[in-house]
């Protein structure tokens, strides 16, 4: 049984992912973040437009999105920290979902809260 794209109804790659269909998502949305620094907004859009499974791509987190900040380690070259991503990851943890957008919402299905390592 092939496991077709909710959105345009042709078949998934191997990743359960359809990159037509999620590259549009991403691209939609382009407009609606900034890193603030144009060599890593450019870094991050590649990655989601060329992506063949939601492991392959980064996303744009805003600080705002962050809680419970903690600083934890220090050296080399920066500081790390641990915090809840509010959000969190978009959604792979049912089974039968082969697309993690949400068509009638217009947005991504995801994880929830996730504990995340930022380094600054």
């Amino acid at each position: 049984m092939e496991n077709l794209c909710s959105g345009c109804r042709n078949g998934l790659n191997d990743f359960l992912y359809c990159g037509p269909c999620n590259s549009g998502h991403f691209r939609d949305n382009f407009s609606n973040w900034t890193s603030g620094h144009d060599s890593i907004d450019q870094l991050i859009k590649e990655s989601q437009l060329n992506a063949v499974s939601y492991h392959s791509l980064l996303e744009w987190i805003e600080f705002s999105k962050l809680r419970d900040v903690e600083h934890i380690a220090e050296g080399g070259f920066g500081r790390v920290y641990k915090a809840i991503w509010e959000d969190g990851p978009l959604s792979h943890g049912e089974s039968e979902r082969v697309n993690f957008w949400d068509e009638e919402r217009r947005e991504w299905i995801r994880e929830g809260e996730t504990q995340v390592a930022i380094k600054k």
